[in-house]
Parts: C-alpha cells; structure tokens; sequence
C-alpha cells in the first residue's frame, strides 16, 4: 500500500506489519501474510528502502529524473495526460469521486437530521407534553408528514 501521509508519524519509509493475535503477540495466524505500508512523507530510510526512494519522491512530486525507472513514469504520465481520451477518464473518475463524496455527505447529514429528530421526541415524552402537542410542534419544526412523523415513533 503507498500512501501520501505518515499514518504512523515515524517517520520511516515502509511500515511491515505480520499478523499476530492481539490478545497473545506469540501466536502467529501462520499463512506468511505480510502488509507492507509506504510513507511517500519518510525522512528516514534503511538499506532495505533504497530501491523505492526515488517512487516515493515522485509521488511528492520530487520525482528524480536521472533515475530510469522514475523517467519511465513521468513519461507514462505525460503520455496520459497527452491522451485526450486517458484524460477524459480520469477526470470522469474524478468527478465520480466528487460526487460519492457528497452523496455520502448528504446521507449522513440525513441520517443525523434523523437522530436529533428521535432523540428530540424523546426528550419531550420524557418531559410529559402532551403527545398531540409534540407531534405538531415537530411536524412545523421539520416540515414533517404524519407519516414521517409516525415513522419516528416506531
């Protein structure tokens, strides 16, 4: 996995993580399953991470052209960004991305807009108003129907 933030804020180039049981570190799921995070933020680099050095520089934008293997990226990237119908996809993917955020957004303001609701309800029942009284008060709040509303009480 690369990633363009320090999730673990070491500092390190690659973070390897084995799987262990958590209640007992010593007991090992034993199918030599390995994750391996990249930090395209490292500052501190081993032997071991010099190979994709110069990757994770490029993926700040640091990218070093001297390097083959970098040089052959950045002109697989100018080649897509050349290509009108490469880019048109990636923008499509882009704004589909956009916009399953905000549909995600909405959905969770909605889903919130009905927790206050309940828990408004609640809180009135709870105080003793009358239950005619509640219900008109929070169909005029809300621009509820008698529908809407009755669901709430479910």
């Amino acid at each position: 996995m690369f990633c363009n933030f320090d999730y673990f804020k070491q500092g390190w180039a690659r973070y390897e993580f084995n799987l262990t049981c958590t209640r007992d570190h010593n007991l090992k799921f034993g199918n030599n399953r390995t994750v391996i995070i990249f930090n395209a933020l490292a500052k501190k680099f081993d032997k071991n991470d010099e190979p994709i050095k110069n990757f994770l520089a490029l993926m700040c934008n640091q990218g070093d052209n001297k390097n083959r293997f970098i040089a052959q990226i950045q002109d697989e990237i100018d080649k897509v960004k050349q290509d009108p119908e490469r880019r048109n996809g990636f923008m499509k993917y882009e704004l589909n991305l956009m916009d399953a955020k905000i549909e995600a957004r909405e959905e969770g303001m909605a889903k919130a807009k009905r927790e206050d609701i309940k828990k408004l309800i609640d809180s009135l029942y709870e105080l003793n108003i009358k239950p005619e009284i509640i219900k008109q008060k929070v169909m005029e709040k809300y621009d509820l129907t008698d529908n809407a509303y009755d669901k709430f009480l479910e």
